[in-house]
């Protein structure tokens, strides 16, 4: 399996710092969530205000792999227990420093809770 493509850490900053009050594809960004090594995660509203988690992927961090084959084992899916099933994908573009980064976000339900890091930490 190829290695993941990890954030710039000046990146990674701005989205965890920067981001809050700002639009993404329609959806405004009310709380950052958590951050991994390619992804941040926000609690989103969207034009119908409804709340939503947004994961922001980097599309470097996908390499040549395609970002629809994560979203295709889903596809098929009938039991809705389980929250990280996405409900929406799309793209976006952010422009810091004079760059131009190039993201996919994938929507799926909100839930105000212990972040994946935090249950994990917790249980060890």
């Amino acid at each position: 399996m190829a290695k993941q493509l990890g954030m710039p850490p000046y990146l990674k900053k701005h989205l965890e710092n920067e981001m809050i009050g700002k639009d993404i594809d329609g959806f405004r960004v009310e709380q950052f969530v958590a951050a991994g090594n390619t992804a941040v995660t926000y609690k989103v509203t969207d034009k119908e205000g409804f709340t939503w988690a947004l994961k922001i992927v980097t599309c470097k961090s996908y390499g040549d792999r395609t970002p629809f084959r994560e979203i295709s084992r889903f596809s098929d899916a009938t039991d809705e227990r389980f929250l990280v099933f996405p409900k929406g994908v799309g793209d976006w573009k952010l422009k810091l420093r004079r760059k131009d980064y190039e993201f996919i976000w994938f929507k799926s339900e909100y839930i105000d809770g212990q972040t994946l890091r935090d249950f994990l930490s917790s249980s060890a």
